[in-house]
């Protein structure tokens, strides 16, 4: 049966990593939007009866969480996340992204941000810390 056949398989071959693959669910939540936060999260690991997630991956967003919120929003971003999983895997941005992105605005006709370093002080040295 296919059920036999998959418990024989190699979980190292090419067909069940592209299984593995073809199973992943992925979903967007506002981490910054407690209620959104719980209802999603404590749905989707009641599914599995698990409390926690194995793995977050946030990537090319801290920048912006960083910018709206402040200093205190991504520290509160990276508290309420770390709470939640096992791993996290992140995709900071460099300096360099937060030095272009009133450029990046402005080609939106969006209105500036203030990016200096005495608004957000943890982005000082961010790529040595």
């Amino acid at each position: 049966s296919q059920e036999d056949d998959d418990e024989d398989e190699d979980p190292s071959s090419m067909e069940a990593q592209v299984r593995y693959i073809e199973e992943a669910e992925f979903d967007a939540c506002d981490f910054n939007n407690k209620d959104e936060l719980l209802l999603k999260s404590k749905t989707y690991l009641a599914r599995f009866d698990v409390e926690r997630f194995r793995l977050i991956s946030v990537f090319s967003t801290t920048m912006w969480i960083h910018i709206h919120g402040g200093d205190k929003g991504l520290v509160d971003f990276f508290q309420r996340i770390c709470s939640m999983t096992d791993y996290l895997l992140l995709e900071p941005q460099p300096s360099k992204c937060y030095r272009s992105v009133n450029v990046r605005l402005r080609k939106l006709w969006r209105p500036e941000v203030d990016v200096s370093t005495e608004r957000l002080e943890l982005r000082e040295n961010i790529e040595y810390e």
